[in-house]
């Protein structure tokens, strides 16, 4: 069978109206009700020829590819998923019709297809591998996991009871185990990240920062005297507005106010300050920052790096990859974490 994931826009605000009114639809409604015929190619300049002129060629083929997929790939008897973490419920159902621009249906997510929604299945009777599918952050793609055992189980809602009973139980036994595995995981990677040398955990933090969505203007690592700068970012695609000058500090010690009053007389009126250290800061350097928080973003400390490693390692270049090689374990959550 064929299944697709679809996400009901961000934080799933539009999942009641999908059920409500039997639809599912995505967005791009920028790129407005354009002809859909031709091959791939014909396709994919249509949708750039409607989206920013900045956006990069990997943002046009992502946009592209998965309007190709709604419009073009979906089909009536396909299976499609909903997941909606904040209400802690999947939608399971199978499309019924052909796709639609119908911009009256929602202003955001203008391209429909009628749906004949199965039922709504609890989160937790959805299996621990198969909900790893829900975290893809594409609007509609094609889930790794086998679908096929919730589909049957979204048409008997007895089955959907048993499903829920087996990962409950599956998830009482293990969470202590998981705990204990999760544990010593980030005691590792601290100790990897204690074993780069300076110039690589510059590149490093440059590389997380990029993954982020960030665009990374300079970073000086390994480029000798920086002048007080390690690395500068910038929200625009091209750098020509506001930036952010990044200072990384590796030393095993904690960050002083000083350090906080070099890197705030190196700013530029456009510029922002951010001090990376992974040991943390002095209270007197925590007090420093807040009477300057107009122009210094709050400073980022070891949790704050192991977060956003945690969601973006897999769209680190390769070279950074080879700096911290990790692989990710996949672990259940509980309902209370995942809400």
């Amino acid at each position: 069978m064929t299944t697709w994931l679809v996400k009901a826009g961000a934080q799933a605000r539009a999942f009641a109206k999908f059920r409500e009114n039997s639809k599912v639809a995505v967005g791009w409604n920028s790129v407005g009700p354009f002809e859909t015929s031709g091959e791939w190619e014909g396709f994919r300049e249509e949708v750039k020829r409607h989206l920013p002129d900045d956006y990069s060629a990997q943002r046009v083929g992502s946009a592209a590819g998965q309007l190709w997929s709604f419009i073009k790939v979906m089909k009536p008897g396909d299976f499609v998923i909903t997941p909606s973490a904040p209400t802690q419920e999947v939608l399971v159902g199978k499309v019924v019709g052909e796709y639609k621009f119908e911009p009256d249906f929602d202003q955001f997510l203008p391209r429909t297809r009628a749906m004949r929604w199965f039922s709504v299945l609890p989160w937790n009777s959805i299996p621990p591998n198969a909900r790893t599918s829900f975290s893809a952050w594409q609007t509609i793609v094609r889930p790794g996991a086998d679908f096929s055992s919730i589909i049957n189980a979204a048409e008997s809602p007895s089955q959907a009871e048993t499903i829920l009973k087996r990962v409950s139980e599956s998830e009482a036994r293990s969470r202590s185990e998981i705990e204990n595995l999760s544990g010593k995981a980030q005691k590792a990677v601290r100790e990897k990240l204690k074993q780069l040398n300076d110039r690589d955990f510059q590149r490093l933090v440059g590389a997380i920062f990029e993954a982020d969505g960030y665009t990374v203007i300079e970073n000086s690592a390994g480029a000798g005297s920086d002048g007080g700068i390690d690395i500068i970012l910038s929200l625009d695609s091209l750098g020509a507005g506001e930036r952010i000058i990044v200072q990384v500090k590796h030393q095993m010690e904690k960050v002083g106010r000083p350090k906080f009053q070099e890197l705030l007389g190196t700013l530029k009126p456009n510029e922002f300050g951010l001090m990376v250290a992974p040991y943390g800061f002095t209270s007197t350097a925590w007090g420093y920052w807040r009477e300057n928080r107009d122009k210094l973003l709050r400073p980022m400390e070891e949790e704050d790096l192991f977060k956003m490693l945690e969601d973006h390692y897999e769209k680190l270049s390769d070279a950074a990859k080879v700096l911290l090689p990790l692989e990710r374990v996949l672990v259940p959550l509980s309902a209370e974490e995942e809400g």
